[in-house]
């Protein structure tokens, strides 16, 4: 029973069955608070199918924690996307300052002096994550999204903010003039933002949905501010946060280094 239990509470299966073995049987059902509702409410019809016939005594219940089971506020729901919405506003700033200084050659100008080209995407690269980060952790200290648990918001809005430096640094290296960078930055937007809209309307969550880097970035915000996750809690968001930030930044920087060299 205790290694069901832990089973189901992991998210490694939907569900699971315990039977007593008392005279009057009881069933237990346990759910994974990790489904998507839809699943937990198919197994319980089909639970309750099954035992139609039978004189039991059929309880639920779900193990961890219910998100699905609560009901929140639209404001709540919404800091999420206001978080990622910032974020994201300084991949159009910095790509679209890397794509003009490319267009009009200030960059290559830039290389001529003695600043080498890691100074300059150390420069680069602190501009964007400072204003990215500060602009975030301001919204969420006006909201009060920093008054239960401020350590995992600050740590996984500072990850973010090194994830949307990168990925300004890969569409500045792309886009040839303004128009062609407001492409590729809203395309980064709207992708960036569907994690977010999950969290608004949780029917339309998918697993595919945690190929998006932001997914992570949502998921703290949202456990943490609205459920009062603690980091034991959100420290795997956290590391996946700091791994596409890592990657984006290597790759912006390659990206951009073969552009400008």
């Amino acid at each position: 029973v205790e290694a069901l239990i832990e089973a189901v509470e992991d998210g490694d299966t939907p569900g699971g069955i315990v039977l007593s073995e008392a005279e009057e049987t009881q069933v237990k059902l346990y759910l994974s608070a990790k489904s998507p509702q839809e699943l937990n409410d198919a197994i319980e019809v089909l639970i309750n199918m099954v035992f139609n016939e039978s004189k039991v005594n059929i309880t639920f219940e779900v193990l961890g924690h219910d998100f699905g089971g609560e009901s929140l506020a639209m404001r709540e729901r919404m800091l999420p996307l206001f978080a990622v919405i910032i974020l994201v506003m300084e991949v159009m700033g910095l790509s679209t300052l890397i794509a003009e200084e490319r267009s009009t050659k200030t960059l290559q100008a830039l290389l001529v002096t003695p600043m080498s080209l890691g100074e300059f995407f150390i420069s680069k690269g602190i501009m964007g994550v400072g204003l990215a980060f500060s602009q975030a952790f301001i919204m969420m200290l006006v909201v009060g999204g920093l008054s239960s648990e401020p350590l995992p918001i600050i740590v996984v809005l500072f990850f973010g903010a090194m994830l949307v430096t990168g990925i300004a640094f890969l569409i500045g290296s792309f886009g040839r003039d303004m128009m062609s960078n407001v492409g590729w930055m809203m395309l980064a937007m709207f992708t960036m933002m569907i994690p977010a809209l999950t969290v608004m309307f949780p029917g339309t969550s998918a697993d595919w949905i945690k190929i998006i880097p932001s997914y992570y970035i949502v998921d703290t915000v949202h456990q943490v501010v609205n459920y009062g996750a603690q980091w034991g809690d959100v420290w795997q968001n956290i590391a996946m946060t700091f791994a596409f930030a890592v990657a984006f930044l290597t790759l912006g920087v390659e990206v951009l280094k073969r552009r400008l060299v």
